[in-house]
């Protein structure tokens, strides 16, 4: 079973490939094994968060096909030559921000790989309003926790219901034993936390996410 990082990486497409908050750098080592990428654009919010990412590089033998940058999110960069850009490790409202500024911004984004680790419903729908449509929308599960990846490109897709936008389309229509997995985990815990419930406001709110589980699930196992 592949890492998220891993899964995240069999799926980048073309030469130049951007990771906006690269963190440790282990994304940018996996990509530079393979040869059809030329460039790697790894970018961060400091210059002492690159530093790990540029301390994992020192030895690399391809050191030279990445590109560290300093910066904020997509600012100051020219995302017209980037085939690919990833994103993870982030909340799905930062992801958001990060996505808005650079269109209004007017930048090129052909193809982005989204690993949210939290906020998957709103920014599915923020993609959807965008008109960016999801070629891969799947679960990871690594070391334990599960994980979403989103791969969108620029394009139009219907939602029919909220449920599409929280779980996803795509991990709806293809039963993904990953998928099924964090569904009955999550539905789990929800259970547990209604028993521990103290106020009435709050066992409402969670009986309704219990009720959208079981449905969800109900409909997996048909």
């Amino acid at each position: 079973m592949r890492s998220r990082l891993e899964e995240i990486a069999v799926r980048v497409q073309g030469p130049v490939v951007a990771d906006i908050g690269t963190d440790h750098g282990k994304l940018p080592c996996l990509l530079l094994a393979d040869p059809e990428i030329r460039r790697v654009i790894a970018t961060d919010i400091s210059a002492a968060s690159l530093k790990k990412c540029r301390d994992l590089l020192t030895t690399h033998p391809r050191r030279s096909d990445v590109e560290l940058k300093v910066t904020d999110g997509l600012q100051g960069l020219d995302t017209g030559q980037m085939d690919t850009i990833v994103i993870s490790g982030m909340g799905g409202h930062r992801i958001i921000g990060i996505l808005l500024r650079a269109l209004k911004e007017g930048k090129t984004l052909r193809r982005l790989l989204l690993s949210p680790q939290k906020g998957e419903e709103e920014l599915r729908r923020f993609l959807h309003e965008k008109s960016f449509m999801l070629t891969a929308d799947f679960v990871v599960k690594d070391e334990g926790k599960f994980y979403t990846v989103l791969c969108a490109e620029p394009g139009e897709e219907r939602y029919e219901t909220d449920n599409a936008y929280r779980y996803g389309q795509i991990p709806l229509k293809s039963r993904d034993p990953v998928f099924l997995e964090r569904i009955g985990k999550e539905l789990a815990l929800q259970i547990r936390v209604r028993d521990q419930a103290i106020s009435d406001e709050s066992q409402r709110e969670i009986e309704e996410r219990i009720a959208q589980l079981k449905e969800v699930l109900g409909e997996l196992q048909d």
